[in-house]
């Protein structure tokens, strides 16, 4: 599949849902006066009710997945016979690593939802994984039938890459110390992008230089109570010199690479602060990596902002 950025458009659309779906199954079960067969009977009627709401979000997730793909991209493609992609290099492996971020988010959300609809967590874990990998396996196999540019066509690799992400919320549930784990993005507007004229948010999805995926650590039980709860440790991986850009000045000659940082992450919720508003900030930065000054340590050694 190319692009794979291009689910990003659509993430804020089911994220909504998820979190729609949240606090419509967060409702308690009406416990007003009655027998106690009237009690049971209002009790599963409601638990029904809130585990349908809480549908919304595998239905966002794969529906937010094919619409968004359709319209931004592949109402311009030509339709062509099912094809296997070569899987070429053309993102530096960064494209691998938006596939497993977006079905990570994914798979996580919906398990969120179905766990406060009542479902038990282990069977939530895995309908989750269940949902997130149908759809990124649907839209692989949409991709097969399109071929706008050689990047497009079913791709075993970024199938791969969405069963890992799928599948860390399963491993997470069954064993807890990987909970430590999460993954984020961030964005750093690349030269690349400002080429553009005006700069727009399809080339932002588009443009592989200005995105950097994280995979964050939770260091804090490791080194004891002196270590601020707040402050993670970071491993990112981004691009550079791709061959799209270059053609843009300065560019002509490099050779494209796989940059790899190391960078402290912030963790809100261990600032100790209370409050809905602040649990939304911290539901909204569990998905994003602030930006902080990062150590490049490959192909070469050099402190950037990421």
């Amino acid at each position: 599949m190319s692009f794979p950025q291009r689910r990003l458009l659509v993430f804020a659309f089911f994220i909504v849902q998820f979190w729609v779906g949240n606090k419509l199954c967060a409702q308690d079960v009406d416990t007003t006066v009655g027998s106690e067969h009237d009690w049971a009977e209002r009790a599963s009627r409601s638990q029904g009710e809130r585990i349908l709401r809480a549908s919304w979000g595998p239905l966002a997730e794969i529906g937010g997945a094919y619409f968004g793909n359709y319209f931004f991209f592949w109402r311009y493609a030509d339709r062509v016979p099912f094809h296997i992609s070569k899987d070429p290099p053309y993102a530096m492996h960064v494209d691998k690593a938006a596939h497993f971020y977006a079905s990570d988010k994914g798979a996580d959300d919906i398990r969120k939802v179905y766990q406060h609809a009542g479902v038990a967590p282990a069977t939530a874990a895995w309908l989750g994984a269940t949902m997130s990998f149908v759809a990124g396996t649907m839209v692989e196999m949409v991709d097969a039938i399109h071929d706008h540019d050689p990047t497009y066509g079913f791709s075993f690799g970024d199938l791969g890459c969405d069963f890992v992400g799928c599948a860390l919320p399963v491993l997470q549930y069954y064993n807890p110390g990987l909970k430590r784990l999460d993954a984020k993005i961030s964005v750093w507007p690349s030269k690349a992008l400002a080429a553009y004229t005006p700069p727009e948010i399809t080339q932002l999805v588009q443009d592989y230089e200005s995105q950097y995926y994280w995979l964050s650590v939770d260091v804090h039980d490791w080194m004891g109570d002196w270590y601020p709860k707040w402050l993670r440790w970071a491993v990112g991986i981004g691009a550079e010199n791709l061959v799209p850009a270059q053609n843009l000045p300065g560019r002509a000659g490099l050779t494209p690479s796989t940059d790899v940082y190391l960078a402290t992450d912030l963790d809100l919720r261990g600032l100790g602060i209370q409050g809905s508003v602040w649990n939304f900030i911290c539901d909204v930065f569990d998905y994003i990596h602030i930006p902080f000054p990062a150590l490049l340590f490959y192909p070469h050694v050099q402190f950037r902002i990421r």
